[in-house]
């Protein structure tokens, strides 16, 4: 049964994180069912075989019915980070950018689970446009132009 389970998972983590996956974008966020896979199993073992691509999976929140589910290329993700525009956008929200990534997915899960409102600097760690996340934080999401997948 986890075989089949394990594959399910793979099938459905490739269709949704095939950008980061195929190194286009740094990180890609999936929301799934706990109830369908045993996450926790599932992104441990996706490390485990990812590690020498570096490839990484992180749980940023158990959030009731749903899983926030986090894939990301370590290097890029950090490269990215460091570009100074968006450090300093991070600050503002409270993000030490003088300790490690780990650190930074951490305060985002904590973010993510503490407020009642998505912490929308996590568009930032999603590789989307700066002016985007930017113009979408401004304008509390509404006003937008185009809505549709980054």
């Amino acid at each position: 049964m986890l075989y089949k389970e394990h594959y399910n998972f793979g099938e459905k983590l490739a269709f949704h994180t095939a950008p980061t996956l195929l190194g286009i974008k740094c990180a890609s966020l999936i929301s799934m069912s706990p109830k369908e896979f045993a996450l926790e199993q599932h992104s441990a073992i996706f490390n485990e075989k990812m590690q020498a691509r570096g490839l990484k999976s992180r749980i940023l929140c158990n959030c009731g019915r749903r899983t926030l589910l986090l894939v990301y290329n370590e290097k890029m993700l950090t490269e990215r980070l460091s570009d100074p525009i968006i450090s300093a956008m991070l600050r503002s929200f409270g993000y030490d950018m003088e300790k490690p990534l780990a650190s930074q997915l951490g305060f985002l899960a904590e973010r993510i689970r503490q407020n009642g409102d998505f912490p929308h600097e996590i568009g930032l760690f999603l590789d989307y446009p700066v002016e985007d996340v930017i113009g979408f934080i401004k304008n509390k999401g509404e006003n937008f132009k185009l809505c549709g997948c980054w």
